[in-house]
């Protein structure tokens, strides 16, 4: 469906973006949607919260059992130190769906890191149901950064748990972001090797997206993803 400049632009950018690719009624069927799962969640005292600083945010059986059913984790802020709510229930969810890995303020990744194959396959389809900026914390992508290599993997450890695999060592290029501002219906195609980044939200404007990440199953899929 893309056409010959779109497709030039995703090989030497590492993404491209399509506006007015879901309507309004559409993005607001899904929001709807989402409402309703997090209205009906009833959490339990374990509280599985995202943190993309602590690697232990991964470790739990939650989070590894999401990959088959749909899973609520909560935004860092959203629980105090006696596990107690300090936002309404439907603020506080940060991600909802399958096999989630990232959430909160998202620091500099690539999505081949956590969706993994051999030969490399991944690729990001991640739509914004309402408008994203740079105040509320929009997409930054390192324009070309997918022609870099793959700098880890993250994987099953062997005795419990996950680990991170360090592939390449050297530094992220120093270079500044760009920022992907994008009305609500944009879709942005992501290379699996882009580096990109989304910053905390810290507006009172809400921007909720919806993400597929697609593999090839011609690939191999390793056994300790």
């Amino acid at each position: 469906m893309l056409s010959a400049q779109q497709h030039d632009e995703f090989s030497q950018n590492g993404f491209v973006i399509i506006k007015d690719f879901v309507s309004a009624d559409q993005r607001q069927a899904l929001m709807r949607q989402a409402e309703k799962l997090i209205e009906s969640f009833e959490p339990k005292a374990n509280h599985s919260i995202f943190k993309t600083d602590e690697q232990e945010r991964s470790s739990d059986d939650y989070f590894l059992e999401s990959a088959r059913k749909i899973s609520f984790f909560f935004e860092e802020k959203a629980i105090n130190d006696q596990g107690d709510f300090t936002v309404p229930k439907q603020r506080s969810i940060n991600k909802i769906g399958h096999a989630q890995h990232l959430g909160g303020e998202v620091g500099l990744h690539q999505d081949s890191t956590f969706i993994y194959t051999e030969p490399k396959s991944c690729i990001g389809f991640w739509i914004a149901l309402e408008d994203a900026t740079i105040e509320n914390g929009c997409l930054q992508a390192m324009l070309g950064g997918h022609k870099i290599p793959l700098k880890q993997r993250f994987k099953l450890a062997k005795e419990s748990g996950t680990e991170f695999e360090v592939l390449d060592q050297s530094p992220w290029p120093d270079e500044p972001l760009t920022m992907l501002e994008v009305p609500a219906g944009t879709l942005i195609i992501l290379h699996g090797l882009l580096p990109h980044y989304s910053a905390a939200n810290t507006s009172d404007k809400s921007r909720q997206a919806f993400t597929l990440h697609l593999i090839d199953d011609a690939c191999d899929y390793p056994r300790d993803n």
